[in-house]
């Protein structure tokens, strides 16, 4: 059970960080279409842009580990927590 629960924050925190992605990108570009988005991130990735977006986006991982503290949740918790760091050595590995 712990690992299914694990299990599910992560996919929730990577699911949340990808919504909170498109949501960043929607407000900062004006875009909303998802059908050419490996256009739009190549050409982010271009600009310089796909980092400031990708940590916009874990924003919502905030929200849903908070979420999950206060339901008492502490093992998906601990997975949203593992999704960010992946997310975080994401965008360091892209910043070099």
């Amino acid at each position: 059970m712990r690992n299914r629960n694990l299990f599910i924050g992560i996919i929730s925190g990577i699911i949340a960080n990808f919504l909170g992605f498109l949501l960043a990108r929607k407000m900062l570009t004006g875009e909303s279409s998802v059908i050419n988005l490996t256009n739009v991130v190549n050409q982010l990735h271009d600009d310089g842009l796909l980092n400031k977006l990708i940590s916009l986006g874990a924003f919502l991982n905030l929200l849903i580990f908070f979420f999950f503290i206060k339901t008492n949740n502490d093992t998906k918790a601990a997975g949203v927590l593992i999704s960010t760091i992946m997310i975080a050595l994401l965008t360091i590995y892209l910043n070099n």
